[in-house]
């Protein structure tokens, strides 16, 4: 397909602190097999070198606009590129993150074959040098409302996030980027889904996510209590109209309960966060075997181990609380 019979993509990059890695990003980008693209560098008053490098690739390539603004994190970055946005089909890429230069090609005739709005692809997780594609087999899927939500709750196949996809420019156009919110693309990901009528996804790895020590999202010291319960009223939003779905999202919900109970036991202020764990142990009590019946194995295993965490903290808490030291002290030593 000619670049003048390809729909225009709008790729929005929120950039702050990341002159290390933004070359490689951009360059990536610039790379791609599919040509028809606008690159969307959004400043998000970068106090390094990033404004001057976007100007400098903007002077040199017309594909690019540069946005400069005042810092507001973000999700308010990438909402700005979204009001910038002239492409039919929308991407995002994170500044210290790249892409293997089919990815767009692959996403858009992935998306163009299914008739999908939302097409998906492979991550690459990347920790110093180290490449691991996130699957290991091969995974081609394409379904409805339902099946989209069913599987990015499923942990082995899509991802949550935003950058690994590709979107219909119409599915943003009352949904933008919640600001001030610990997972900010993961809230955008189910409403867009929910606002989907299909999707696609093909495992072929072609998004290089980079782990970088002291990321937010991998910050697990983070007392965040608001993410777990933003998600189960979003769960409970949508129970009834895609009941099939509801139990995948729930137990993913439940990783989240778990990951922040756990922070508020490390917490310096744990008994701050005492109401917390016991509402945390009755919404797990309360649902727990509406999950167990729900979810298939076959699309989502529940192992032994997380069962029996679950188990541990909705029942006997005061033992969940011994293991789960006990864990610690083991695996500081």
């Amino acid at each position: 397909m000619s670049m003048s019979n390809q729909p225009l993509i709008s790729v929005i990059v929120p950039i702050y602190k990341a002159e290390k890695y933004l070359s490689v990003c951009v360059e990536s980008i610039l790379k791609q097999t599919y040509r028809n693209l606008e690159i969307i560098l959004v400043d998000d008053a970068s106090p390094d070198m990033c404004p001057q490098i976007c100007d400098e690739y903007a002077a040199n390539d017309d594909r690019i606009i540069v946005i400069h603004k005042d810092n507001g994190g973000v999700a308010e970055a990438r909402n700005a590129g979204l009001r910038a946005a002239r492409g039919e089909l929308i991407g995002f890429v994170d500044a210290d993150d790249w892409l293997a230069p089919e990815m767009y090609a692959i996403l858009y005739d992935n998306m163009l074959k299914e008739d999908a709005d939302i097409s998906a692809g492979g991550i690459i997780d990347c920790t110093g040098n180290q490449r691991i594609a996130r699957l290991k087999d091969y995974f081609y899927l394409a379904g409805n409302t339902e099946e989209g939500l069913i599987y990015i709750n499923a942990i082995k196949y899509m991802g949550r996030s935003v950058w690994d996809k590709l979107y219909r420019r119409e599915l943003f156009d009352d949904v933008s980027f919640p600001p001030n919110f610990y997972v900010e693309d993961m809230a955008v990901t189910y409403a867009v889904f929910v606002k989907s009528k299909k999707f696609v996804f093909d495992s072929t790895p072609c998004y290089y996510y980079r782990h970088l020590e002291g990321s937010r999202s991998k910050n697990s010291e983070i007392v965040d209590v608001e993410t777990p319960k933003y998600f189960y009223n979003k769960y409970y939003g949508v129970r009834a109209q895609y009941p099939k779905a509801a139990p995948y999202m729930l137990f993913v919900n439940f990783l989240s309960y778990m990951r922040v109970y756990e922070a508020s036991l490390r917490s310096r202020d744990s008994e701050k966060y005492k109401n917390y764990r016991k509402s945390t142990r009755e919404i797990i009590r309360n649902n727990w075997k509406y999950i167990v019946d729900g979810v298939s194995d076959q699309i989502l295993k529940i192992s032994f181990s997380q069962k029996l965490q679950f188990i541990l903290l909705a029942y006997f808490p005061l033992l969940f609380h011994a293991v789960y030291r006990l864990y610690r002290f083991t695996k500081a030593r």
